[in-house]
């Protein structure tokens, strides 16, 4: 009787531990697209946007690509999160991102390398997918 119970004991807890939370597959799904970036890949770091993304300066995901692809064209760039705040209500979600970018040979990024964002985010299915994202630099102090 005892190991007729052990397997599926064994497969709740696994599929519990698989499972994460949506802070944590939100944190998952930005590092894979900082990966991405940083591997110098800007249709990577770009698939986790939505179709209707608008992002600063009324940038949609095609112009998004563009101007990652030519930041790339100048060097190898660097993003260090230093800061993350995710509230999550239903199947969206709010982060509050602090970013320092770098780049290979220049250092710092031109135009001020550390900056905050405010994320929006979307659950499709299971994956999240980022709507939009407003720069809150000079908005809010750190």
């Amino acid at each position: 009787m005892k190991s007729k119970l052990t397997l599926p004991i064994l497969l709740l807890v696994a599929g519990c531990r698989s499972q994460s939370s949506p802070d944590q597959a939100i944190r998952d799904t930005l590092s894979k697209a900082v990966a991405a970036l940083e591997a110098g890949d800007a249709a990577g770091a770009t698939a986790i946007l939505d179709d209707h993304y608008q992002g600063p300066e009324g940038m949609n995901k095609a112009a998004t690509q563009y101007w990652m692809s030519q930041i790339l064209k100048q060097g190898k760039v660097g993003v260090h999160i230093t800061d993350q705040d995710i509230g999550v209500n239903g199947n969206d979600a709010f982060e509050k991102v602090h970013v320092l970018f770098t780049q290979a040979g220049t250092g710092l990024l031109p135009d001020g390398s550390k900056k905050v964002y405010m994320l929006h985010w979307h659950r499709q299915g299971s994956a999240w997918r980022l709507m939009d994202v407003q720069d809150f630099t000079g908005a809010q102090a750190n």
